[in-house]
């Protein structure tokens, strides 16, 4: 009895670590890693119509055709986007994105009406969408700054980004030097103020993590009375 137990466990413990294997074996290369940044300065096209990223020549975007010299932050050229006819342009995928990722995306715009989005999108739109027209930083002779940061969902998240800049106006916008990051987590300002310290009871932070765990999933923080917990602050 005890020699088919031995072996009925080698056997489970065999099928265990060939289903790890092949799980390994079949998650997706990590296209985008921590720390990987690309940079489009609108320069150089390829013999395909599509932009060449400044700091490596491998990297392309989408909308080379959109190319012109007529306005330029940087360099002589940026891609001109024309609402209807090319509004769409700096186009950057990501093939396999996973779960909890964070990735911050600038461009650099110029508008006569505010108009002009940076976009990063997953491929169902309702997963993640994430869009900006406000811009962080005035330069000079009209450019202005966009910065959008996403995280993607924390759970079982695992598909395609899109990251590209769209022309959602009447009238033409100029976009140019393109920057797309991957960072472990969001850096935020250095605040000189002290620090405020909470101490919790580890049932207090759990049923906080929890609460966290469950606005994560559904999209919506939801709160109530009973969801306050004690502390200690000072």
């Amino acid at each position: 009895m005890l020699k088919y137990l031995s072996i009925y466990r080698l056997n489970w413990l065999f099928w265990v670590l060939a289903g790890i294997i092949l799980l390994n074996s079949c998650r997706p290369e990590d296209s985008f890693p921590i720390g990987k940044k690309v940079y489009c300065d609108a320069e150089h096209v390829n013999k395909k119509g599509k932009f060449l990223a400044a700091n490596d020549s491998l990297e392309v975007f989408e909308g080379g055709a959109t190319q012109s010299s007529l306005e330029s932050r940087s360099g002589k050229y940026s891609a001109m986007t024309i609402p209807r006819k090319s509004a769409f342009s700096f186009s950057y995928t990501i093939p396999h994105a996973g779960p909890g990722w964070y990735l911050r995306a600038t461009v650099w715009r110029k508008s006569k009406d505010g108009k002009g989005a940076l976009v990063i999108s997953a491929e169902d739109a309702k997963v993640l969408y994430v869009a900006s027209t406000n811009p962080v930083e005035k330069g000079e002779d009209g450019w202005e700054k966009l910065v959008v940061d996403v995280w993607t969902p924390p759970f079982e998240f695992n598909g395609q980004l899109k990251v590209y800049v769209w022309n959602n106006g009447a009238d033409t916008v100029y976009f140019d030097d393109l920057t797309i990051e991957r960072s472990p987590y969001k850096i935020y300002p250095e605040f000189k103020e002290d620090p405020l310290i909470i101490i919790l009871d580890t049932s207090e932070y759990m049923k906080l993590t929890e609460k966290r765990r469950q606005a994560l999933e559904t999209g919506v923080l939801q709160t109530e009375e009973s969801d306050w917990v004690k502390g200690i602050v000072f």
